[in-house]
């Protein structure tokens, strides 16, 4: 798994964040990993059978951690998804009342999905961890993503807004007919990359295979 991982973190330079982006990146690690590598991926991704958890396609299983915040309301990992490091425009960081948690950040979320995976419970136990490790890939190949989003890891602090703004979220866009705030223009890839009705059918994937064409 590690291999998946150097490659994504590759991968995820390139392009803006949104879920366009994360298929994208996505599919370039699973073309430099290889055939061998995809299939023990897709084998372990299968481990969670149930329906909202899996796709007509392998490619949007990158989106799977944001569908389960915002179409069914998982919340309760939300700051897994970003590690907003303060940046100091013009105040003393004494002065800053946002909180940096140490432990409920991407950073960490990285971190638990490898050791999950890695995990092999001693004898005499025979739990397998399956569902726990297709959760874990899953939650990695996601997260790996949202690492190279810059807003997802930074949040300006200034004298007027001392609880800083949200990794762009509270930076407010006027006159965009799409966002309303900096965060969301990142989100939606600064509009370079078409969203594509989900699930994506085989127009929509060779589209988003185009880029990585290029790699």
């Amino acid at each position: 798994m590690s291999l998946i991982v150097l490659f994504l973190l590759f991968a995820g330079m390139v392009y803006p964040w949104s879920g366009p982006s994360h298929v994208i990146i996505y599919m370039i690690a699973r073309k430099e990993i290889g055939p061998n590598q995809t299939a023990l991926v897709d084998e372990i991704i299968k481990q969670m059978p149930e329906p909202e958890a899996n796709y007509p396609n392998p490619y949007e299983i990158a989106i799977w951690a944001d569908d389960m915040k915002m179409r069914y309301k998982f919340k309760a990992l939300g700051g897994f998804h970003y590690y907003d490091q303060l940046f100091c425009d013009g105040i003393d960081p004494s002065d800053v009342t946002e909180i940096v948690d140490p432990v409920y950040n991407v950073v960490n979320a990285v971190l638990i999905s490898q050791k999950t995976m890695k995990y092999r419970p001693p004898y005499p136990f025979h739990f397998d961890g399956r569902f726990e490790k297709s959760f874990a890939l899953r939650f990695l190949i996601h997260t790996v993503g949202d690492l190279h989003q810059p807003l997802h890891t930074a949040t300006r602090c200034t004298p007027s807004m001392p609880k800083c703004d949200g990794g762009g979220n509270r930076f407010r866009i006027k006159g965009h007919l799409f966002t309303r705030n900096l965060h969301a223009l990142w989100d939606q890839a600064m509009g370079f990359i078409e969203f594509k009705k989900r699930p994506y059918n085989e127009q929509s994937i060779e589209y988003y295979q185009g880029p990585v064409s290029y790699t």
